[in-house]
């Protein structure tokens, strides 16, 4: 068990921080992206509502 999800680091402790580290920075790049995607649907959801009816 090691920290290498995300960033490697030397060293248990180190590792795991580093992995955490880089997680969240994926995590920041990929918000933006999740969000984006929630809007589209948003706005497509009221489109395919229309269409059943």
């Amino acid at each position: 068990a090691g920290g290498s999800a995300g960033g490697g680091g030397s060293g248990g402790g180190a590792g795991l921080l580093g992995g955490l580290t880089g997680m969240l920075s994926f995590m920041q790049k990929a918000l933006p992206v999740i969000r984006m995607g929630m809007g589209m649907v948003k706005t497509i959801m009221p489109l395919l509502g229309g269409l059943k009816g």
